[in-house]
C-alpha cells in the first residue's frame, strides 16, 4: 500500500462507500483524494484518467474485447490481471480503494502507469 495508508486505513475505507461531502461535487472530492494518494505524480494520474474514466465514475465498468476481462471503477482497475473474483469486485467500485490499488500498482511498476492501455495514447507511461 502507499506510503502512510496502513491497515487501519484500509479497514476503514473497506468498511463501507465513502459518502460524498453535499457542499462538494463528487468529481471535486473525488480529485481531490487522487492529490492526497499520489502527490507529485497527481498531474500524471490525472491524465490518465482524463483517457480511462475522465468522467470519474467509481461504478464504470468496461467490457474489454471479446469479453475477456472487464476494468472497474475511477481507474479502471482489470480484473483479470490483478486476480480478482466475483466477491472482490465490489470494493474496486470504492473510488477510495480503487485509487489506493491504482497507486499500489503504479509504485510496483516502479512509478509507471504502463499498466493502463491509455499510458501510450496519453504519453504517461
Amino acid at each position: 500500500l502507499p506510503q502512510g495508508y496502513g491497515m487501519s486505513k484500509v479497514s476503514a475505507v473497506y468498511a463501507k462507500e465513502p459518502e460524498v461531502t453535499p457542499s462538494v461535487s463528487p468529481n471535486k472530492e473525488i480529485e481531490a483524494y487522487v492529490r492526497e494518494v499520489f502527490g507529485k505524480d497527481t498531474e500524471k494520474a490525472m491524465k490518465i484518467l482524463s483517457c480511462e474514466n475522465k468522467h470519474l465514475n467509481p461504478k464504470a465498468i468496461n467490457v474489454n474485447q471479446g469479453g475477456s476481462s472487464r476494468d472497474y471503477g475511477i481507474f479502471q482497475i482489470n480484473d483479470y490481471w490483478q486476480g480478482f473474483n466475483s466477491t472482490s469486485v465490489r470494493f474496486l467500485k470504492n473510488y477510495k480503494v480503487n485509487v489506493l490499488i491504482a497507486k499500489q500498482i503504479y509504485d510496483e511498476s516502479g512509478g509507471s502507469f504502463k499498466r493502463w492501455s491509455c499510458s501510450k495514447k496519453v504519453g504517461v507511461l
